[in-house]
């Protein structure tokens, strides 16, 4: 049973990245063209989708079309890098992730109903995940949020948002998946809300880019912008997060150490 646990886990990861991509994908088209993401901030989650369904033979025999998808959009996207990504495009993704979550959901259901553990295979790596997981090795290295004024420091992992809790008004970092990472003790409401229920995305996220082989931050479109080393940057666009760099969200100034 632990084989079929690791596949119906891989299956839970990709879901959950689909889910992720969709909920921000529905939010693009509302925004102003010159607000819209770079081709560059929809490679991390897609890599995010691909990866786990890569790792085991009985998923590219189920999934096969879905892998080919999503790595075909990642080819095209990795030649357009920093260009804005046009509404049609963002339609066609969104009807793309939609898919993919049922077809992902569909599979969940069939092993769930049919697969006995023999026919579970221990994960295997692809060439592509191989030299995917290699440059990762090579080049990640654990970054660290630490608040200027309190000294509190969190564990950021390969993708996260900040943004102000919206009961407690507190600065929070989430995980990319929505998931509470922690709260910090200071209380700004200049940050901008995360509250994904009523279309607040939060202030900004930070992610480790793969294909860039940097950590990067983008603005989310927030009310008050977002500071590095004391300049604006424009939102929805990534830009590379040095070490010691100082990111203010709101009033609250953190500093990233990445080395």
């Amino acid at each position: 049973m632990a084989r079929k646990d690791a596949l119906l886990y891989s299956l839970y990861k990709a879901l959950d990245a689909c889910k992720e991509l969709l909920r921000y994908l529905e939010i693009y088209p509302h925004l102003r063209e010159e607000q819209r993401p770079t081709f560059t901030a929809l490679i991390d989650p897609l890599e995010r989708i691909l990866i786990p369904l890569s790792r085991h033979p009985i998923l590219r025999q189920y999934l096969g079309d879905v892998i080919e998808e999503v790595d075909s959009f990642i080819k095209v996207y990795d030649m357009k890098l920093f260009q804005r990504v046009p509404l049609q495009e963002l339609e066609l993704l969104s009807r793309k992730a939609r898919s993919w979550i049922n077809k992902i959901e569909g599979t969940m259901e069939t092993l769930v109903i049919v697969a006995q553990p023999s026919e579970i295979l221990q994960p295997t790596i692809t060439r592509r995940e191989e030299i995917t997981l290699k440059r990762y090795s090579q080049t990640y290295k654990p970054a660290y949020l630490v608040c200027v004024e309190t000294g509190e420091k969190v564990e950021i992992p390969s993708c996260c948002i900040i943004g102000r809790n919206p009961f407690s008004n507190r600065i929070a970092i989430y995980t990319c998946e929505g998931k509470l990472l922690q709260e910090l003790s200071i209380i700004d409401r200049f940050a901008t809300r995360y509250y994904l229920e009523i279309g607040k995305q939060g202030h900004a996220k930070i992610y480790f880019s793969l294909s860039k082989r940097m950590w990067l931050i983008e603005d989310l479109n927030s009310t008050n912008g977002t500071r590095i080393n004391d300049k604006l940057i424009p939102p929805q666009t990534p830009i590379q997060l040095k070490n010691n760099d100082i990111i203010e969200i709101g009033s609250t100034k953190l500093r990233i150490i990445n080395s």
